[in-house]
């Protein structure tokens, strides 16, 4: 998918939302942050893609990224 079609409340430095695609090339460092921390029971960051139709999604793949600062 094209970078255009992904897009967040916010992002943290250059981990911008099309980083949020889950790829096998090997490289951690594709990850979407939001510009702030995450608060319990606060909703308040989101990351939406754009489809050219509308789609029936069945699974949602997540994968953390791994457990390193991003500053």
């Amino acid at each position: 998918m094209d970078e255009s079609r992904f897009s967040a409340s916010s992002s943290y430095a250059n981990y911008l939302p099309y980083k949020a695609r889950v790829t096998n090339d090997g490289n951690i460092d594709k990850a979407w942050c939001p510009s702030v921390s995450l608060q319990p029971h606060q909703l308040t960051e989101w990351i939406s893609v754009q489809f050219d139709s509308v789609k029936i999604i069945n699974n949602l793949l997540t994968v953390p990224r791994q457990h390193r600062s991003v500053e």
